[in-house]
C-alpha cells in the first residue's frame, strides 16, 4: 500500500554521474530518501574523512536507501567497465566499508560541480508525469525494504524501471557480476526512511558554522598573503629600477646644464631639464615606497595636522569650487574649523602622516574635479586605535581603481600624467606606522578613505570620549 504522499519519502537528488553516456544522462537522477540526508550532510560538513562514526553512518545509509546504494554501485560499475577496456582484472566483491569510503571521498567534489541536492520535484523533466513517477519510486522503495539487502544488485533493474530509464546492457551485466559483502558490515541500526531527518540528524550545526568561518578566514588570509608578497616584489623591483635609472638621468641633467652654459638659454634644453627633474621626482617616490626613511616620531594632535594639510590645499579646492567640513556639526565654527577640549594625540611621524593625508586629499580633489564636497571625521575607534576618515563626493565607481592604486605599478592616469604614486606613498606611510588604509563607499555617495592608526593615548587618562570628534 502506498504512503499518503509518495514523494515525501524522497528529499533530494544525487549529483550526476559524469562518466555516463550523454544518451543515458537520466540515470544520474537518483533520488535519495530522508534517512540518507543526515549521512550526506555529515559528509559535506566534515573536515576529515577518517571518522569511524561518519563511516558507520554512511554504511547505515547505504543499507537503508537503495537509491544511494545503487548510485554508488553505478559509479563503481562504470569505472570497472572503463578499467576492463585496459585488461584490468577488478575485484567483483565489494565491502560496504569501501562503498562508504568512495562516497565520503568523492561526494563533496561531486556536489561542488553540480546544483544537485536540490528539491526532489526538480529531479524529473517536465515531460514526466510527476505523480506517477514518485508513485513508481515509492513502490520500488517498499519492494526493496522487504527485499534482503544482499539481493539489491540482482534486482537493480526494478529501481531503474521505476526511474523510467533503461540502463545499458553492459551496465546491467556488471551489476549481476558484483556482490556487496554485507557480512563485513556491522550496522548499529537500520535507518527509518519515514522519520523526519531534522529530528534524527546528528549534524553539528556549530561545527558547520565553524568550518564555514574557517574557510572564509583562510580565504582572507590567503588574499592578504598574496597581496603582501606581490607588494614586496613590487618594492624590490622599484628599488632596482630607481637605482638603474637614477644614474642616466643624472648624466642627462649634467649635460643639459653644460649645454645651457655653452649655448645659452634654449627652449629645448629647458624642456629636457624639466622632464629630467620630473623623472627624478617619480624615482624619488619609487625609492620612498621601496626603501622608506626611518620614522621620526613625536606626539601631536592629528586634528591640527589635518587642518594644516587642508589649509595648504585651499587654493586648489577654491579653484575647483570644492568645499570641505568637519562632519561633527555640533563642534565646528562657521568657517569649518574644528575645536575640541580633548584633542586626539598620537605618537607618529607628523611630517609623513601629513604627506599621507595630503596624498589622499589630492586624490579626492582629482576624483571630484569640480563642484563637490569633502568631509572629515576623526575618532577613537577603540582605546588602541584612531580612525581618520576622509569622505569625498567623487565618483564612487572608481573605488576599485583607488584600491588598485596602492600597487606602485598601477596607474589609471592618462599617458603623460605621471605614475600616480600618491596613494601608494600614503599606504606605505600608514603601513610603516602599523596601520591600515581602506577604501569604502561613502555614507551617502562617493568614497571614504579610512586611516586606522595605533593610538598611544589612554582615553581614561586624557578624558577623550570614544566616537566622532572634530580636532582643532
Amino acid at each position: 500500500m502506498l504512503s499518503a504522499s509518495p514523494e515525501a519519502r524522497f528529499v533530494a537528488t544525487l549529483p550526476p554521474i559524469q562518466d555516463l553516456d550523454p544518451s543515458q544522462r537520466d540515470l544520474s537522477r537518483f533520488p535519495i530518501q530522508r534517512c540518507s540526508l543526515p549521512a550526506i550532510l555529515g559528509v559535506l560538513s566534515t573536515l576529515t574523512s577518517d571518522s569511524p562514526v561518519l563511516h558507520q553512518r554512511v554504511e547505515d545509509a547505504l543499507r537503508s536507501d537503495p537509491g544511494l546504494c545503487l548510485w554508488q554501485m553505478t559509479r563503481v560499475a562504470i569505472a570497472t567497465l572503463r578499467a576492463s577496456e585496459h585488461s584490468c582484472d577488478c575485484d567483483r566483491v565489494i565491502s560496504p566499508t569501501n562503498l562508504a569510503k568512495g562516497i565520503i571521498d568523492d561526494l563533496p567534489s561531486s556536489f561542488a560541480a553540480t546544483t544537485s541536492l536540490e528539491p526532489h520535484q526538480h529531479g524529473t523533466s517536465s515531460s514526466v508525469d510527476t505523480s506517477a513517477y514518485w508513485s513508481r519510486l515509492d513502490r520500488a522503495a517498499q519492494h526493496f525494504e522487504r527485499l534482503p539487502v544482499e539481493r539489491w544488485l540482482e534486482q537493480a533493474e526494478i529501481w531503474f524501471d521505476a526511474m523510467g530509464v533503461k540502463p545499458p546492457p553492459a551496465l546491467v551485466s556488471q551489476f549481476r557480476q558484483f556482490r556487496i559483502d554485507w557480512s563485513q558490515s556491522n550496522p548499529r541500526s537500520k535507518a527509518n526512511c519515514t522519520e523526519d531527518p531534522v529530528n534524527s540528524m546528528t549534524l553539528n550545526l556549530a561545527r558547520l558554522a565553524s568550518q564555514q568561518q574557517h574557510h572564509r578566514t583562510l580565504h582572507e588570509c590567503f588574499d592578504q598573503s598574496i597581496n603582501r608578497v606581490r607588494i614586496a616584489q613590487a618594492h624590490h623591483l622599484a628599488y632596482g629600477l630607481s637605482h638603474e635609472l637614477n644614474n642616466p638621468l643624472s648624466v642627462l641633467a649634467i649635460e643639459a646644464d653644460r649645454l645651457r652654459l655653452e649655448l645659452g638659454t634654449h627652449n629645448s634644453l629647458a624642456a629636457i631639464q624639466r622632464q629630467v627633474h620630473r623623472a627624478h621626482g617619480m624615482l624619488a617616490d619609487l625609492m620612498f615606497v621601496a626603501s622608506p626613511p626611518e620614522l621620526q616620531c613625536t606626539e601631536f594632535d592629528l586634528g591640527v595636522t589635518v587642518n594644516h594639510v587642508f589649509a595648504s590645499a585651499s587654493a586648489a579646492m577654491d579653484q575647483a569650487n570644492i568645499d570641505w567640513r568637519w562632519l561633527d556639526r555640533a563642534r565646528i565654527n562657521d568657517d569649518g574649523t574644528g575645536h575640541d577640549e580633548h584633542p586626539i594625540t598620537i605618537h607618529a611621524d607628523e611630517s609623513l602622516i601629513g604627506d599621507a593625508i595630503a596624498a589622499v586629499l589630492q586624490n579626492a580633489i582629482e576624483s571630484i574635479q569640480c563642484d563637490g564636497r569633502i568631509g572629515v571625521r576623526c575618532q577613537l575607534a577603540n582605546p588602541n586605535q584612531v580612525q581618520l576618515e576622509i569622505f569625498d563626493s567623487g565618483d564612487s565607481s572608481d573605488i576599485a581603481d583607488r584600491r588598485a592604486a596602492l600597487d606602485p605599478f598601477f596607474s589609471g592616469r592618462e599617458s603623460g600624467r605621471g605614475l600616480g604614486l600618491g596613494l601608494t606613498r600614503a599606504a606605505r606611510i600608514v603601513q610603516l606606522h602599523d596601520g591600515t588604509l581602506d577604501f569604502l563607499p561613502g555614507d551617502v555617495a562617493g568614497c571614504c578613505v579610512r586611516f586606522t592608526l595605533p593610538s598611544k593615548v589612554d582615553p581614561d587618562e586624557s578624558g577623550i570620549t570614544l566616537g566622532p570628534r572634530t580636532p582643532q
